[in-house]
């Protein structure tokens, strides 16, 4: 591991600390009857969110644990969980589609088909989680470009638990999610600047940083008829 991310598993824990803040009120404190509202009109929780917030947990532990398992020089213990993650992922993959699908209907009970249509672009989160994922893998003997794409998979959860956090304490809506999105940028950009300045390869973080401003662009492109359609097109044949 690169001298300068030796301790890179306190940037996981500062994540993990962005998700419980997020979840705190909606989720968290509700344990364990999980009874009564939840955000933006929601009635209670189905085992979707219940299983997708348990493998988002894993997940998180596993970025916390795993650079620790390669500081003190666990590495057998560190290959066991790579390989546990190859079968966690997909199911991670699809609690994400089945938590969209879940709050696609939701809103179309409680809104109009346009507003539900809109939040299927959360779904990009899939292809923006496996690409990370698969470039990891792919380079998990190049340790420097393993640990930087890694780090992308965390960065995608900013935005669902900051911009919660920031509806539910600051009454942002639409702003929380457009902050959110950017405050992922801005730690992506910081992270080129930190590894130009240490002459790192920060190509990597190129990467993540233009797939994040895909996923921004199609939040914000997400009422016009371009997205209306392809959105459309998707719940109706997948939903």
């Amino acid at each position: 591991m690169e001298k300068r991310y030796k301790n890179i598993f306190l940037f996981f824990v500062g994540i993990l600390l962005v998700v419980t803040w997020g979840f705190y009120k909606t989720y968290i404190i509700h344990f364990p009857n999980f009874e009564g509202d939840y955000y933006f009109g929601g009635s209670g929780l189905t085992y979707i969110q219940h299983t997708h917030g348990a493998l988002m947990f894993i997940w998180i532990s596993f970025l916390i644990i795993q650079p620790l398992l390669i500081k003190n020089r666990f590495y057998k213990i560190h290959r066991t969980i790579g390989i546990v993650s190859y079968f966690l992922v997909p199911l991670l993959l699809f609690s994400i589609f089945l938590v969209q699908k879940t709050s696609y209907y939701r809103l179309l009970s409680l809104s109009t088909p346009k507003d539900a249509i809109a939040t299927i672009n959360g779904i990009a989160y899939i292809p923006a989680f496996a690409l990370f994922y698969s470039l990891a893998i792919a380079n998990k003997r190049n340790i420097p470009s393993h640990m930087r794409y890694m780090i992308g998979t965390s960065l995608l959860l900013i935005n669902p638990a900051l911009s919660r956090a920031l509806f539910v304490f600051f009454d942002m809506a639409a702003s929380g999610l457009a902050v959110s999105d950017y405050f992922a940028m801005a730690v992506v950009v910081f992270l080129i600047g930190y590894d130009h300045y240490y002459n790192k390869n920060y190509k990597p973080y190129i990467v993540i940083l233009v797939v994040l401003l895909g996923v921004h662009l199609i939040w914000l492109f997400r009422y016009t008829d371009i997205w209306q359609s392809i959105g459309g097109k998707f719940a109706s044949n997948l939903f």
